[in-house]
């Protein structure tokens, strides 16, 4: 072994040439005062046991129940009997209609 060769940190070297600069990258926090934001999806206009009807086209189906909200806007419905709709298809929220009359 020859002792001219010194260890280098050549890995480290060629990494940080390919990185960008960090001032390339707009960081979340940076941006909201220290802290990152929490971006809303929206609420849900339904809830459990509320009765619904799915729109298709011009077609109304139902009554159902709203049996599960599974994330905001998506929604598995049931008949009166507690089944669930279409094997527990989940239905979004634009294609259902709130009904007036109780399942």
């Amino acid at each position: 072994m020859s002792d001219d060769h010194e260890p280098t940190d050549s890995v480290v070297e060629e990494t940080d040439k390919q990185r960008p600069e960090k001032s390339d990258q707009p960081d979340n926090k940076e941006a909201s005062g220290g802290r990152p934001k929490y971006v809303s999806t929206g609420t849900s206009r339904f809830a459990v046991n509320d009765s619904v009807y799915h729109q298709v086209g011009t077609t109304l189906y139902g009554p159902y129940l709203v049996a599960k909200v599974c994330r905001p806007q998506v929604y598995m419905l049931c008949d009166a009997n507690g089944d669930y709709i279409n094997n527990g298809t989940e239905f979004i929220e634009v294609a259902l209609l709130k009904s007036r009359m109780p399942v």
